[in-house]
This record gives structure tokens, C-alpha cells and sequence, in this order.
């Protein structure tokens, strides 16, 4: 392979299908030189691959891995969230480098690029590994976690973690950059067991939220002794800033989160990140491709209604602040 490094992520359920054509369209538009690699639970929908086809006649090749562990029914969420930690496909394993994405991303060419950034922060952690510990101190009574923890803990489980005043978790971020020879090397000894624990009725119980793949990408680690972070305890927005590669405390979007445009309600929760100086500068080039752009016009115009509102609310909320 002449490119160095692969993006991935591997998605399950059809509704989430239909961010593949955004995801790999912004990735090859921002960066023409990388290679995306996308693992599908199920067969790829018609809709899905009519845009796929147009994105790789325009802008060039990329890789559907569909099926992927198809034979496994994903029951619980996080579980299924998890199954990226544990893929070590070959197709994964000729690359130099390669960055574990969410799919739900718009993303943007940032200056120096996303691989410069994260072979940096590798230098700066001494790992094979970008990515950042997150460290949370938390009741146990709150709804959210009582909630996760009876989806995925026995009762008896779930009991003994709500009776105690406090819990602390530890998680990696799901934004995961990976020098891949080094680090699977290190995982050898583990991988093929976590494997077996995602496919299994196996319980977490230190995981006090239930069942987490963040916390599970952290046990992989910790149990693989490859090493580990030094712990940020200034966690806030200014670690999704792309131009602090030089720090310890290093978590970027690259782009849009579009997760962040679910609902109003949602987006309430995150206007201080969208005002911030990087974000904004990703909104520009954003709406410079949506204005000039014919491929990422028709791609938005065939996309369902739930992806146009992302779209929509973003716009919305620019307008709305630059009015201010």
C-alpha cells in the first residue's frame, strides 16, 4: 500500500449506514492520501452503495468490509461498540498507521495533518498509541447508571455497586491513533481472549457505568502492559484542540462531531465547544465545500431525513451566534 495510514470504524445496524457516504467523502476531501476503512455488521444497503460508487468514481478508493462478525448478534450496545478494540483484520495490518474513528464525523484539513499530530503525541506519551485517560469519580445513584449497569450486569452485580457512596472509572477515549505492527505486537497475548469475553455472557463489574468499550479498550491495554497515559486532570475543551499535539492531554475531533446535532436539547450541551476558535474554523470549511461542492450537495439531497437535520441545526447554530 502506498498510503501509511487507514481510518476506520465498524458500524452495526442500517441506520447508521447512512453516515458512511459523509464520513469517507470528508475523509478523502480533507485528505486524499489516506485510506478509509470502514467494517459493516451486515450488508451495506442500496442507498448507501449508490453514493459509495459516485464518492469512489470522484475522489478515489476506499474499503467496505461487510459482514463483519455478522455470525455474532449484537445484543447490547457497548458490546457492539467494543468489536473495533478486538479487529485485527489484515486489511487493518498493512498499514503503518491507523486512527479507530467514530462515524458520525464531518471531517476537516487541519494544518499540520491529523497523521503528523498523532505521530507526535505517540512521542510525547512514549507509546504506540495516541489517546488520553479519562478518570471519573461518580455516584452510583444516578438514573443513567443504575439504568446501564442492570442492562449489563446481573442483578447481584448491579446491587453491590449501588450500595457503595462513590465510583471510579477509568476510560480511554474511543478516538484511538495506533502505530499498528507495534501495537499488536503488544496486544498478541490478550486480543484473542477479549474476543471471546465481547462474545460471551461474561459481566464487567468494575465497569461501574456497565458495560463500557471505553473502559474495555482500557482493560486490553492495562492488561497487555504496552503502558499507559499519565492521567489528565484538567479535563475540559481545550484538549480537542488539533494544535496541542505536544501535550499529554490531546483529544481531537478532526471536524464536526455530528453527534453533537442529534436534537436541540443536545446541542444545548455543547455551545461552548462549538465557539471555540478550531470549531469555527471547521464550520468555514464546511460551508465553503457545501456552497462549491456538486458531490457533497447531491450526497446531502439523498441522504435521510435524520442526517439533513444535523446539517440543518448545525447552520442554524452559526447563524444564530454570528448574528450575536
Amino acid at each position: 500500500m502506498s498510503k501509511s495510514i487507514c481510518l476506520t470504524t465498524f458500524v452495526f445496524g442500517e441506520k447508521y449506514q447512512y453516515y458512511i457516504p459523509i464520513l469517507i467523502y470528508s475523509l478523502l476531501k480533507a485528505y486524499p492520501d489516506y485510506y478509509p476503512i470502514i467494517f459493516v455488521h451486515e450488508e451495506v444497503n442500496k442507498e448507501t452503495k449508490t453514493l459509495l460508487n459516485m464518492i469512489r468514481k470522484d475522489l478515489g478508493d476506499f474499503t467496505i468490509v461487510k459482514n463483519h462478525f455478522s455470525d455474532y448478534k449484537i445484543k447490547h450496545l457497548q458490546k457492539g461498540k467494543s468489536i473495533r478494540w478486538i479487529t485485527d483484520h489484515e486489511e487493518i495490518l498493512n498499514f503503518e498507521y491507523c486512527y479507530f474513528i467514530d462515524i458520525d464525523m464531518f471531517y476537516v484539513k487541519e494544518e499540520p495533518g491529523l497523521l503528523e499530530q498523532h505521530i507526535k503525541h505517540c512521542e510525547v506519551l512514549g507509546l504506540p498509541y495516541s489517546n488520553l485517560i479519562r478518570k471519573r469519580d461518580f455516584s452510583p445513584w444516578n438514573r443513567n447508571n443504575i439504568k446501564q449497569r442492570f442492562k449489563s450486569l446481573k442483578f447481584s452485580e448491579a446491587f453491590k455497586l449501588g450500595i457503595k457512596p462513590s465510583i471510579e472509572s477509568f476510560k480511554l477515549s474511543g478516538l484511538h491513533f495506533v502505530k499498528t505492527k507495534e501495537y499488536y505486537q503488544g496486544l498478541k497475548e490478550v486480543i484473542d481472549r477479549y474476543k471471546g469475553y465481547i462474545f460471551s455472557e461474561k459481566s464487567f463489574t468494575h465497569h461501574p457505568e456497565g458495560f463500557s468499550n471505553e473502559c474495555f479498550l482500557y482493560d486490553m491495554i492495562n492488561e497487555s502492559g504496552m503502558g499507559l497515559p499519565a492521567i489528565v486532570e484538567d479535563y475540559g475543551h481545550h484538549l480537542l484542540d488539533y494544535r496541542r499535539s505536544d501535550q499529554i492531554g490531546f483529544r481531537p475531533h478532526h471536524g464536526i462531531h455530528l453527534g453533537i446535532f442529534r436534537d436541540k436539547d443536545y446541542l444545548d450541551m455543547y455551545k461552548k465547544t462549538l465557539l471555540l476558535d478550531f470549531y469555527i474554523e471547521y464550520f468555514v470549511a464546511y460551508r465553503e465545500l457545501r456552497n462549491n461542492d456538486n458531490l457533497l450537495i447531491h450526497i446531502l439531497d439523498n441522504s435521510p431525513k435524520f442526517i439533513k437535520d444535523h446539517f440543518v441545526l448545525l447552520d442554524e447554530f452559526y447563524k444564530q451566534n454570528s448574528e450575536k
